[in-house]
C-alpha cells in the first residue's frame, strides 16, 4: 500500500552529500586526520557549552567563597553532562572498555626492564589520555614467542583442511586456523625497534598502566617484507 512521506521527516537529498560521506571520499590519512579534527572541535564546543551552562546556572548574586564553590560545582555538572552526551552519541568510534594486551615498539632494553613506546589507545578526547611510554619488568615466568605470518598458499591449505574437518564433524567444532605461526623465542631477541604485543596478567586492565610487571606473554611480531 502506498504511503505518503511524512513532511516532518524529509528524506535526505542525495544531491547534497553528508559531511561523513564527503570525509569517506578522502584518502585514508586525510580522512583519519579530518575525523580527529572533527572530534577535537566537538570537544571544544562541548567544553564551552559546559562552562556557560555551569556559569549561568551557578552565577552568584554576591561574591564569596561559597559562591565560587557553587560555580565550580555547576561547571562540573555541565561538563559531566556534556561528556556523557558525547559518549552516548555515535560520533566516537567504539572503544574497548578494558585493554588486556597492548602493541608497541621497543624503545630501550635494560638489564631487567624494557621501555615500550605505544600509540594513544583512547578515542574519547575528554578522557584522561593513556600513557604512550610504558615500562615492562619481571620476565621470569613470561612466555616469549615469535609470530610469523603464514604464506597465502599455506593459509589456503589450512582453510581447505578446516572446511573438510568442519563438514566431517558431528559434535565438537574444529578450531579455526590462525593466519600466523608462533614459535618459542627468548628475551635476548628483543631489540630497539622491535614491534611486540604484551599480554598482562589474567584480568589485568592495561589501559592506563604505566608499569607492567610480570606480563603473561610477549609476542614478537615479524613485519611483512
Amino acid at each position: 500500500m502506498y504511503s505518503i512521506p511524512d513532511s516532518r521527516f524529509p528524506i535526505p537529498d542525495s544531491r547534497f552529500p553528508t559531511l561523513y560521506s564527503l570525509l569517506t571520499t578522502l584518502p585514508f590519512d586525510m580522512h583519519h586526520n579530518a575525523i580527529r579534527l572533527l572530534y577535537a572541535g566537538l570537544a571544544v564546543i562541548l567544553l564551552a557549552a559546559a562552562f556557560l551552562l555551569g556559569y549561568t546556572n551557578g552565577k552568584p548574586s554576591g561574591a564569596g567563597l561559597g559562591s565560587l564553590s557553587l560555580c565550580k560545582d555547576r561547571y562540573q555538572e555541565g561538563y559531566d553532562a556534556a561528556h556523557q552526551k558525547l559518549l552516548d552519541s555515535s560520533l566516537l568510534a567504539p572503544s574497548q572498555k578494558r585493554l588486556f594486551a597492548i602493541v608497541g615498539t621497543v624503545k630501550t632494553v635494560g638489564a631487567d626492564s624494557i621501555t615500550l613506546s605505544t600509540s594513544q589507545t583512547l578515542t574519547d578526547p575528554l578522557a584522561e589520555p593513556a600513557p604512550t611510554e610504558r615500562t615492562l619488568s619481571g620476565f621470569s615466568a613470561t612466555q616469549i614467542v615469535l609470530r610469523t605470518n603464514k604464506t597465502p598458499e599455506r593459509q589456503i591449505e589450512d582453510s581447505q583442511s578446516y572446511n573438510k574437518a568442519l563438514i566431517a564433524s558431528k559434535g565438537e567444532l574444529p578450531t579455526p586456523p590462525l593466519p600466523y605461526d608462533e614459535t618459542p623465542s627468548k628475551l635476548a631477541d628483543l631489540k630497539p625497534g622491535t614491534m611486540i604485543e604484551v599480554t598482562g596478567k589474567e584480568g589485568e586492565d592495561l589501559t592506563h598502566a604505566q608499569k607492567i610487571e610480570a606480563p603473561t606473554k610477549i609476542t614478537i611480531i615479524v613485519q611483512a617484507q
